[in-house]
């Protein structure tokens, strides 16, 4: 800034405008008085580029006017200084009264009784606060501060709206908004998203529309790539109040969207500000894709992003989300971020029915770098706590890629088989992790039996050794179940354990049962009473009368518990 003010200086004579922001006045003022500093020597040797530039004039309103902070920031309550300019213009001086009067006439409007006392104290009040600031007209803040301690009765907590001075801050605010000349060119992209409203029958309303969409529908899915195009853009009017997410993908029976349109006074403004991303309202949508993964470094993040154009329908612009994706791969080190990522594609390139993206062929490639990337990062890992059970489920999804894509993406057996193997055997990693890797080696059949069994015979600590299961079941749960050789091996590491031991680790063998389902645990358990199978004679003598009649008698009291508070036992 201070370079551009010393170049202004040696252009013109005479004194120059310099309009900046207020908190930078005292430092240019300062900068300017001194010579050039090192900074300002680099803008003075620098090449200039060149570039592309082009200029659309936007349509301004006093809400945006009215933002207290960021660079599109204005003043503080514009209408109320349009009223301050018109009153001076009409009469050559501030009489506040009128104002007051509408403020007034808003309040009744919108249902708050506002008496004449309460008129009479708050001018009072602000007469006093004017003249105790030493202002020579009551000015905004007095008339706000007026109002805020005679008409609102109650107490306002720190932070917290209320509605009686939004009332007034609508008013000071305004209701104005720009307009361009006639004649004005506008550009392309403002004339293709009206004939795009048009043509799909989302234009606004002067009554507020809830639109509510079914995606199975085709109509309505093209419905919400449109919406999902404009919401990109930030057009105003349009916005997404609900819906089935597509990221975390928890429930996908139903898939639906809410969307709020209504006329904005900023729509055109909004339309006319993204056209800095392209001439067409999908050209536009996708350059803001491009911007926001031309500055990631995060694979998760970045594989939103092709979430969010096959939401909004942008298949056609894939190239560059692709490119830069690519190379995001190439520099990630965060294991579960990529192992996420991985997911994602999977999703858009094989069992998404629909937002079927198109040309999702072309993922083809970045699928299978993402993957080969997984196990790269799977095979450096090293040892991590807390973080077990995510990691777990990055190998889960590892090894589903390799199960479902092997073929088409000419995944290499090898490749995965040496990872796990080297992984599996890494005493120094979580035991959660290396349940999973085992889970993974059995499922793809790259282990036997004998081999799972030094696995778990491997644990001597009870805590570890249920961590180990949890990660064994959670990706080989079907194959677990039915197997007799490992149910007798954990059934005599489990006899083996002492009371207290066994006590100690109970939490975690239960945490590790959790997933199966009630009918496989049942299964688990016909086929653990096979295995064991126990004498009726040994049972019949194994307690004492006794005994048996205080069990007897604990499980009529249990029953009866149950029935009196409706729980069933049948």
């Amino acid at each position: 800034m201070t370079h551009q003010i010393r170049l202004a200086q040696t252009q013109f004579t005479g004194s120059i405008l310099v309009v900046t922001g207020g908190y930078h006045t005292s430092a240019l003022q300062e900068r300017i008085s001194k010579p050039p500093l090192a900074d300002e020597l680099y803008w003075t040797d620098r090449e200039e580029k060149s570039y592309d530039r082009e200029i659309s004039l936007t349509p301004y309103s006093n809400s945006r006017l009215n933002s207290t902070n960021g660079y599109t920031s204005g003043i503080p309550s514009p209408g109320f200084y349009d009223f301050v300019w018109e009153s001076f213009q009409k009469q050559g001086s501030f009489n506040h009264r009128s104002l007051v009067q509408k403020i007034l006439s808003t309040l009744r409007k919108k249902g708050h009784r506002i008496g004449s006392a309460d008129r009479i104290a708050s001018e009072t009040t602000s007469k006093a606060l004017a003249d105790l600031r030493g202002h020579k007209n009551i000015w905004r803040k007095d008339l706000v501060d007026g109002f805020r301690s005679t008409i609102v009765k109650d107490e306002i907590a720190r932070d917290v709206r209320h509605h009686l001075l939004d009332c007034i801050s609508e008013v000071m605010e305004g209701d104005r908004i720009g307009s361009l000349a006639e004649g004005t060119s506008l550009p392309p992209i403002v004339f293709d998203i009206e004939n795009t409203l048009k043509k799909m029958n989302l234009l606004a309303k002067r009554e507020t529309i809830i639109l509510e969409l079914n995606l199975m529908n085709q109509e309505q899915r093209e419905q919400s790539k449109i919406l999902h195009r404009l919401y990109l853009l930030e057009i105003a009017g349009y916005t997404f109040l609900e819906g089935t997410d597509m990221i975390s993908r928890k429930d996908l029976e139903k898939i639906r969207e809410k969307w709020n349109i209504s006329i904005k006074v900023e729509f055109h403004s909004s339309c006319i500000e993204a056209s800095r991303y392209g001439a067409t309202l999908s050209e536009a949508a996708a350059g803001v894709l491009n911007q926001r993964i031309h500055s990631e470094t995060d694979p998760e993040l970045a594989t939103i992003c092709l979430v969010d154009a096959a939401l909004a329908g942008l298949g056609k612009h894939l190239t560059f989300l692709l490119k830069q994706f690519s190379d995001i791969i190439s520099i990630s080190g965060n294991f579960l971020k990529m192992c996420i990522a991985l997911k994602h594609i999977s999703y858009l390139y094989k069992y998404d029915e629909v937002l079927i993206l198109e040309g999702k062929e072309s993922l083809e490639g970045i699928f299978r770098e993402s993957y080969l990337r997984c196990l790269n990062l799977l095979d450096r890992l090293g040892a991590t706590s807390s973080e077990g059970l995510k990691q777990a489920k990055g190998v889960q999804t590892i090894v589903e890629t390799y199960q479902y894509f092997s073929e088409s993406l000419k995944l290499s057996l090898e490749e995965i088989r040496d990872v796990l193997s080297r992984v599996g055997t890494n005493s120094e990693l979580d035991a959660f992790l290396r349940g999973a890797v085992c889970g993974g080696q059995w499922k793809l059949n790259l282990a036997d039996d004998h081999s799972i069994l030094d696995q778990l015979n491997s644990f001597y600590d009870p805590a570890e050794l249920e961590d180990f299961l949890s990660g064994l079941f959670l990706i080989a749960r079907e194959t677990a179940q039915r197997n007799k050789l490992l149910l007798t091996a954990l059934n005599i590491r489990i006899s083996e354990l002492s009371h207290s031991s066994f006590l100690e680790a109970l939490p975690a063998l239960r945490m590790a049962f959790t997933f199966f389902t009630p009918r496989e645990k049942h299964k688990i358990g016909q086929n653990l009473f096979e295995i064991i199978q126990p004498s009726l004679d040994e049972l019949s003598n194994f307690e004492d009368p006794e005994t048996i009649l205080r069990a007897i008698e604990f499980e009529r009291i249990l029953f009866e518990t149950a029935s009196r508070y409706g729980i069933r036992t049948t």
